[in-house]
């Protein structure tokens, strides 16, 4: 998991924003959760109580619930027949097998968009590496690891293949959970935006195997970072 052992399972008291008056409240319950899981305010491991959820969100019962099983096929919620839901606990194997997938498909992604990438969509991957290089500058990890997501978003839709991107998308809320524990450790958001600007670049040039290679080879460096990080914690634990 990360950087947790298994603990007893506790109730978390997490204020999330009203959405009474939203059009569709599933989607709104699903963002809230879905950003309490991200930011670590619901911790893995924790028991998602429906009732609960929809006092705080101020709803019915029934769009918490859509939002639950939404979140359990994007992996950050598991859901156990008469038991309940649950945050989802990500094991080291887990990080590896989800960073061994996003290799392979950011790879093909950056070789794809330096093939078929317009200039406006080239300008819109800069654009996400120049604000990027803004948030280190300020010291602003959390948003980074948004530009981060945005980046990488960038390229997959500049490789015009559609089956491709909604690959990645599916794997997007397991591996911005992850993000944000590599973005608060040391050096790594600065190492980062540098494999960021190669891979920029190979795009750039149209080097399809130069983009593949830096893609691959930035997504392997996160996991093994990650993986060592957590490993470190559980000896800690």
């Amino acid at each position: 998991m990360l950087g947790y052992k298994r603990q007893k399972i506790e109730k978390v008291d997490v204020q999330l924003e009203n959405f009474s008056n939203a059009p569709r409240l599933a989607d709104m319950a699903y963002e809230a959760i879905h950003d309490a899981i991200v930011s670590k305010t619901l911790q893995p491991g924790s028991k998602l109580l429906v009732r609960d959820l929809a006092q705080r969100l101020g709803i019915s019962y029934t769009p918490v619930k859509e939002a639950l099983v939404k979140l359990a096929g994007e992996g950050l919620v598991q859901i156990i027949p008469r038991k309940g839901a649950y945050v989802a606990l990500l094991t080291i194997p887990d990080v590896v097998e989800i960073y061994e997938l996003r290799e392979v498909l950011e790879g093909l992604a950056a070789a794809k968009a330096a093939a078929v990438t317009t200039e406006d969509q080239l300008a819109k991957i800069a654009g996400y590496l120049n604000d990027g290089k803004l948030c280190i500058a300020s010291g602003e990890v959390k948003r980074y690891s948004d530009v981060d997501i945005l980046f990488h978003s960038a390229i997959a839709e500049a490789s015009r293949n559609i089956r491709l991107l909604e690959a990645l998308k599916k794997l997007q809320s397991q591996v911005r959970l992850l993000m944000a524990t590599s973005a608060s450790l040391s050096g790594r958001p600065q190492r980062s935006i540098q494999q960021h600007e190669q891979i920029y670049e190979a795009i750039k040039r149209r080097d399809s195997i130069g983009a593949d290679n830096a893609a691959k080879c930035h997504v392997k460096e996160a996991r093994e970072v990650i993986v060592s990080y957590l490993r470190t914690q559980d000896q800690m634990a």
